[in-house]
């Protein structure tokens, strides 16, 4: 088997971990390498999650591997305490493509996070995104089918009324006019000009 050390950190500054694999024949030796995380660190600062989202790396201890800020990294930040970490690391069968959670940041934000195991180290690359801008979206897009809904119902409103009025205002002719008519006033003549059964009537 390949075996992968745990992530250490050479003179308290970088994180590093050691890989060794056997060789094929009986007497081909072992290789072992120091890689340097550095790189990963690299990877994930440059990743763009919205304008205020961010990616990290956890090993197996859920200990910061790789984050933008690399000063978290050199505090060797346990980010066990977050409840997305705790979560996903109770269900360690997860697939990759795992339902996003609600979580909190460092700094007690709420945050959307997604993340995926990376096997066989048993590490995981988290992404956590603030809710309000996760949801920001959705939110103004509610705000529009809201004043769009607002706007319909104006002009549903507006409509009706003047509909009322043209409708009412005829049949008030004809009631005054049949009063009048009612009274002996038989050569009174009622006006309705609607072009409709109204003025036939």
């Amino acid at each position: 088997k390949t075996y992968f050390s745990t992530v250490y950190f050479r003179k308290e500054s970088e994180p590093y971990m050691t890989i060794a694999l056997r060789g094929r024949s009986d007497d081909a030796g072992v290789v072992v390498a120091e890689a340097n995380l550095k790189f990963i660190w690299d990877v994930v600062s440059r990743m763009e999650v919205g304008t205020g989202g961010y990616a990290y790396v956890l090993d197996d201890q859920a200990h910061l591997i790789a984050h933008p800020d690399i000063s978290l990294v050199l505090q060797k930040t346990d980010f066990s305490v977050l409840p997305q970490v705790r979560t996903a690391r109770a269900n360690p069968s997860d697939n990759p493509h795992t339902d996003p959670i609600t979580g909190r940041d460092l700094k007690n934000g709420e945050v959307l996070s997604a993340h995926a195991s990376i096997e066989p180290l048993g590490w995981k690359v988290f992404v956590d995104r603030p809710i309000k801008e996760a949801f920001a979206p959705l939110y103004d897009s509610l705000l529009r089918t809201g004043a769009l809904l607002l706007a319909g119902l104006l002009i549903s409103v507006i409509a009706s009324l003047v509909l009322v009025r043209r409708m009412v205002k005829p049949i008030r002719a004809l009631q005054t006019g049949a009063a009048k008519i009612g009274a002996g006033e038989l050569d009174h003549r009622i006006e309705v000009k609607t072009g409709d059964e109204l003025e036939a009537l």
